[in-house]
């Protein structure tokens, strides 16, 4: 079992909370800006985007990451492309 406050069941558990508000009162959810900050590895980001990104889609909730190009990027802008394994993470 995930004991990590931060961990995998803690997320699900928080956007399961949202979701199940949005149900009760018949509202849209939206997950506005999540993200990685750039000193995170490139493996350990792309899977806290897909972790989180996937269960907001699988729980109906619209989702936004932060940021484009600054502390928590998707975009690197040396090579004009997205950082490692950002765009597979979030969009498979």
């Amino acid at each position: 079992e995930d004991q990590n406050p931060g961990g995998y069941s803690a997320i699900t558990s928080e956007l399961k909370l949202a979701a199940d508000w949005g149900k009760y009162w018949n509202r849209p959810i939206h997950l506005g800006e999540f993200g990685a900050y750039m000193k995170a590895s490139p493996k350990d980001r792309a899977q806290y985007y897909r972790f989180v990104s996937s269960e907001a889609t699988r729980l109906g909730m619209g989702w936004c990451i932060w940021d484009w190009k600054a502390g928590f990027a998707y975009w690197n802008r040396t090579r004009n492309d997205a950082h490692a394994g950002l765009r597979d993470a979030l969009f498979p």
